[in-house]
């Protein structure tokens, strides 16, 4: 009987495999075989980017947090695991006391010290289950941690790239307005001299005034942008920074390993994983509240008149306790609860099914979005090549009357069109290496650890 009650004890409730056996051998979309990137932010942002990351490691509000709670779950790692061990007190006290009759008063000192020892021992290892818990629930709490130490660090670069990006695009745009301004110049020119129609003049006017309001809108938003970045690094978000650095474009493809690795390298999954094997000890716990606990109670102390009199000489007092507790009735609650943790467990399970594939769905999508985004990329530059060419043909071809102003109009529009899709495709690109490096877990710099 004892064998099957150990036994019993041992038995885990996990029903699935940390690996699905349906994973293929390579990714859908890979670009490229080799290990996962071990340190993406050097290949996207170099010293710059490690800077901004490395203050917002420090600096970051919601990350300090995040390590409060990780230092609280290596605290109760250590509460889970008392219990093991026994337990000394140690008890010193002194009373005086005055009995007051009808003809005398009478005073006496009483003076006591007990030590006293309690053990529960771990017969069927409930205790060490519930440490094996908290112990897997801190694994949890570490991965999670680091997670969200690779989540801040791309979050960080993303905004860092939306900062250029909107820089980039404020300096397009005070470009492309002093061009205007030029062939304003020009057109109002010819206007006096009754070479072109009063028409143009005022579709050039309304171009530039159009031109400004973008100017002062996307000054706005390099501003917000600024901002975003800096409530990431833990600063006042003032909107005003000093960044010299334009929008890099990066020829060399991800390395994305084979999806098996996936299970290792990101830690949210492994932080799923250990809070599923929590779970299973939670329910091993559960069930094993059902058998008999036995403990061990001793005490040994003195008493005396006054403190200084303890330890005297006399006998020492002593006791010795062992028992035995065995539930028998609790209105069903012992059973619900092992029922109750049955069913987290199995809730758990399908977490992890549910995140490791949403994991591997990730990773196929932002494989496949870098291959596009890469053609498209590489098309618009050619478009925006042909754009600029056209824009200044349209002009020159405008101003010796061959074509109305209207095709100028349209010529300027595709290119800046053109060279507004460039500036964002490079960032989309960036963005989605970001995520894509995420996704798979890659590492991140050592010197921003």
């Amino acid at each position: 009987m004892l064998i099957l009650l150990l036994e019993a004890c041992a038995r885990s409730g996990i029903s699935i495999k940390s690996a699905p056996p349906e994973l293929p051998d390579q990714w859908r979309t890979e670009l490229k075989v080799g290990p996962v990137e071990s340190d993406w932010l050097a290949q996207l942002g170099g010293e710059t980017l490690a800077q901004l990351v490395s203050e917002a490691f420090s600096n970051n509000f919601t990350l300090a947090r995040q390590a409060a709670e990780l230092n609280a779950a290596k605290q109760q790692a250590v509460i889970a695991g008392a219990p093991l061990y026994p337990v000394l007190d140690l008890g010193l006290s002194q009373s005086r006391h005055r009995l007051v009759t009808a003809n005398t008063s009478d005073h006496s000192s009483h003076a006591n010290i007990d030590l006293a020892l309690t053990w529960e021992l771990d017969l069927w290892g409930q205790l060490s289950d519930t440490k094996r818990q908290a112990v897997l629930t801190l694994k949890a709490s570490e991965a999670s941690f680091e997670q969200a130490k690779l989540q801040l660090a791309s979050d960080v670069g993303a905004a860092w790239y939306d900062v250029l990006e909107a820089r980039q695009l404020i300096e397009l745009f005070e470009e492309r307005l002093a061009n205007l301004d030029r062939n304003l110049e020009i057109i109002e020119f010819s206007y006096r001299q009754g070479i072109t129609q009063a028409l143009d003049v005022y579709l050039a006017r309304n171009e530039v005034e159009q031109e400004r309001a973008r100017l002062t809108q996307q000054r706005q938003s390099e501003l917000e942008a600024v901002s975003r970045l800096q409530r990431l690094l833990g600063r006042y978000p003032s909107g005003m920074m000093t960044l010299s650095t334009s929008l890099p474009f990066i020829a060399e493809p991800v390395s994305a390993g084979v999806p098996s690795a996936l299970l290792k390298n990101r830690p949210s999954v492994q932080a799923a994983w250990f809070e599923l094997m929590a779970a299973d000890a939670q329910l091993a716990v559960a069930h094993k509240a059902r058998f008999p606990s036995l403990r061990l109670t001793g005490s040994v102390g003195d008493t005396g008149g006054t403190l200084n009199k303890l330890f005297d000489g006399g006998p020492l007092g002593w006791s010795l306790l062992v028992g035995v507790t065995q539930p028998l009735f609790a209105g069903g609650r012992l059973a619900a609860r092992e029922k109750q943790a049955q069913a987290e467990l199995k809730q758990r399970e399908q977490q992890y099914l549910d995140h490791i594939f949403t994991a591997f769905r990730e990773v196929e999508n932002s494989l496949y979005k870098q291959q596009t985004l890469g053609q498209r990329y590489q098309s618009f530059l050619k478009a925006q090549e042909n754009a600029l060419a056209a824009q200044s043909l349209a002009f020159e071809q405008y101003q010796r009357g061959l074509i109305p102003y209207t095709s100028v109009l349209e010529s300027q529009r595709r290119a800046f069109d053109a060279q507004t899709t460039v500036l964002g495709l490079r960032n989309q690109l960036l963005q989605n290496r970001i995520a894509l490096n995420l996704a798979l877990g890659g590492s991140i710099a050592a010197s921003t650890e």
